[in-house]
């Protein structure tokens, strides 16, 4: 079970994570190069949520999900050392796991991931419902 404090939830020792790597298609990213990308910018809102006053939230709230890739491509992985996303992810946890916000640990993983390999190319994408900041702790 996790804590909720305000605006954070910490994973405590009654909590559990699944770890899922799996192929989510046959298409294989051939990458982009940045030279040729379009630089065009996007224009974010900043939306500023209100106190609300029931208890009750949807039931699909504070779920994040994290794929090694999207759905219709390839998840790779180095023979020896292993999945890609498993690799990345264990080295940002072992460095920044407790010091960090979910979110941020997991943008920290798709750097990695992404600027790996030569011909071959990933993107891991992750998907959140979360309604306060998740850290963990040691």
């Amino acid at each position: 079970m996790a804590q909720h404090t305000e605006n954070i939830c910490t994973a405590v020792s009654s909590s559990y994570s699944v770890v899922v790597l799996a192929c989510r298609g046959m298409h294989c990213d051939r990458g982009v190069d940045l030279g040729k990308a379009d630089q065009a910018r996007e224009n974010a809102e900043i939306v500023q949520s209100t106190a609300s006053t029931s208890l009750v939230i949807p039931v699909e709230a504070d779920f994040f999900v994290a794929y090694s890739t999207p759905p219709e491509y390839v998840s790779w992985l180095n023979p020896t050392l292993g999945s890609w996303f498993i690799q990345a992810l264990v080295k940002v946890l072992n460095e920044k796991g407790t010091s960090l916000e979910i979110n941020q640990l997991l943008t920290r993983v798709n750097h990695i991931v992404a600027y790996q390999g030569e011909a071959k190319k990933q993107m891991p994408y992750y998907t959140s419902t979360l309604t306060k900041d998740l850290y963990f702790h040691e």
